[in-house]
């Protein structure tokens, strides 16, 4: 129910509705939104049609086509080189106050946007830039950073790439792993990389450093603290539909009923007086709105409405659309839609703000375009067919950013247009013949693809080499392949019931690849990395370098040790 603040704004408001719910009479706007989610049903809504409008795809190629074409006021997506040499795409963060930087959100969202495009050659060149320029060593001196992707890149006067900002912004994570697993169910993991390998290893970044009691941090370094607008369940829903772990899916299930219960609690809390039903820049995990400042730095208050939380209501509605409507979505995006339309008609400015501070505005200009393309995304869970004339409109209408203020705007229009014309959707193997890797078998041969030959347990004691030998049936070259809760295997001999250990737990090119008393550390899980030919590489968790013939060598006895990964015959193994 939209709230009115005072008499005097009553029948202003009341003539506001009246001719808006007039206009809404030709739209055939679905102000019940759907119990069961479009996940499950495959009906994903397109509000665009819904409204009448006919020119929905058209719009949304054009809009992929300037973000990720070559003209200079609308495009974000650019080329990386090196010493003249090419090297990958990044989106970039242009900013005419502080000078253009790369943001992992950002890196993410282009990610996102590439593969519900379905253009693998876009995804692909973002990707290998995360990877390599963003991406933190494992074993970084500060444990809050190993393994997380730097938030802020900058370029130095040369114009390379650095690392301005070590630290995570968690959104960026959730949409990498969200990302990863759509190009693994579009497009298979069997090409340049394997994306469902990434995204379970992404996952477990986020599990293992960025969580709270279940509920997603805003920094690893202060307690008891969360951004509402990285808070997304629907993603939660969907990390734990694809991963195969009995407890990895529990685990992320959970996250997901966490998160939904702190957005319930957050949109109480922020009810009326003072906030006016608007979503906070930060909160604790309570949903309490943070009060003022609590670091240095801090752009605005915590406790404010302000360009973070406009992406709030797009993340709830979007729950609510993929995963089922319940009364408390709609609830939510009535009440801060509702805040916005009376405002509007009450300011004397005709526009509702971009910056609010307990219901009164904090700068002069009306809302951004980026706020404007969020609250289109809202209307999936709307039950007021007034507010879809409204809020519909006034994106549709609105052309794609452009400018020194592309880069966020632009991106959540991207976004935004994906959603409004049903085409921001959660792929599974099925619906595309992508997918997980086939299981391998309980217990297997692992034979090289160089040599021909097979890895062989060459003695029974704690450190016994791993070899390679002529394959044949002895116990030797069983490997019992062991499922671990993060997706990866650790291989144990059925010869010796030991290990495939790391020697040392090294990360260095060369470590010995031995045999240890089973204790399922990093050192002895390795991933299985499908190279499309019917053979594997072994990839060790703590080091991300794989399984390596020595040489590479095809006599008998030749060792065992990890290389960085190249793909070569070396380090492809069969299950035989």
């Amino acid at each position: 129910m939209i709230k009115i603040r005072n008499k005097q704004s009553l029948a202003k408001a009341l003539t506001v509705g009246l001719v808006a719910a007039a206009c809404s009479a030709q739209a055939a706007f679905n102000a019940t939104p759907p119990t069961q989610g479009a996940y499950e049903t495959g009906q994903y809504r397109d509000l665009a049609a819904e409204m009448g409008k006919t020119n929905g795809g058209s719009k949304l190629t054009n809009g992929y086509n300037k973000m990720f074409g070559t003209n200079g006021q609308q495009q974000l997506y650019y080329a990386y080189s090196e010493n003249g040499s090419y090297k990958a795409h990044y989106i970039r963060a242009i900013n005419p106050i502080i000078g253009d930087d790369i943001r992992s959100e950002g890196q993410s969202w282009g990610m996102t946007i590439a593969v519900m495009m379905d253009d693998q050659q876009a995804f692909d060149n973002l990707w290998r830039f995360a990877k390599n320029y963003m991406k933190n060593p494992d074993d970084h001196s500060d444990p809050a950073k190993q393994g997380v992707y730097a938030w802020q890149l900058k370029f130095d006067a040369s114009g390379k790439v650095y690392k301005f900002d070590e630290g995570s912004a968690p959104d960026g994570e959730e949409y990498f792993a969200f990302a990863l697993l759509n190009a693994d169910a579009r497009w298979g993991s069997n090409g340049e990389f394997n994306y469902y390998q990434d995204a379970q290893e992404m996952l477990q970044t986020i599990k293992n450093k960025l969580m709270e009691n279940s509920i997603i941090r805003f920094t690893p370094y202060i307690d008891n603290l969360t951004d509402p607008s990285y808070h997304i369940p629907a993603f939660y829903d969907y990390f734990a539909d694809r991963l195969t772990s009995p407890s990895e899916k529990s685990y992320w299930s959970n996250v997901a009923s966490t998160s939904r219960t702190f957005l319930q609690n957050h949109f109480d809390k922020v009810s009326g007086s003072p906030h006016w039903d608007l979503p906070t820049y930060l909160a604790r995990l309570d949903g309490s709105p943070v009060i003022g400042n609590i670091f240095s730095g801090q752009p605005t208050p915590g406790d404010w409405y302000e360009r973070d939380a406009w992406r709030v209501v797009m993340n709830v509605a979007m729950d609510a659309h993929l995963m089922g409507a319940e009364s408390w979505h709609s609830n939510a995006i009535n009440s801060a839609l509702g805040f916005f339309s009376w405002d509007k008609a009450n300011n004397g400015d005709g526009c509702y703000k971009q910056v609010y501070a307990y219901g009164a505005d904090q700068n002069e200009g009306c809302a951004g375009e980026g706020q404007r393309a969020a609250n289109a995304v809202a209307l999936l869970a709307s039950t007021v067919p007034s507010m879809a004339d409204e809020f519909f409109n006034d994106f549709w209408t609105m052309p794609q950013p452009t400018g020194d203020w592309r880069y966020y705007n632009g991106s959540l229009y991207m976004l935004a247009m994906l959603q409004v014309t049903g085409n921001f959707k959660f792929y599974t193997s099925s619906d595309n013949g992508g997918g997980t890797p086939s299981t391998p078998p309980a217990s297997t041969r692992l034979r090289n693809s160089y040599s021909n030959k097979c890895l062989d347990a060459a003695g029974t004691s704690n450190g016994a080499n791993v070899q390679q030998w002529s394959c044949w049936s002895g116990q030797q070259q069983q490997w019992t392949l062991l499922s671990q809760p993060d997706g990866s295997h650790a291989l144990k001999s059925n010869h010796s019931n030991r290990c495939m250990t790391v020697s040392g737990g090294s990360t260095s090119n060369g470590a010995n690849i031995n045999q240890a008393t089973c204790d399922y550390s990093a050192k002895q899980k390795f991933w299985l990395q499908d190279q499309g030919n019917g053979f594997f590489s072994l990839k060790a968790s703590h080091s991300n370098k794989c399984v390596d013939v020595a040489g590479p060598s095809a006599e008998n006895g030749a060792n065992i040790q990890q290389y960085a990964c190249h793909g070569g015959g070396g380090q492809q193994f069969k299950f035989d």
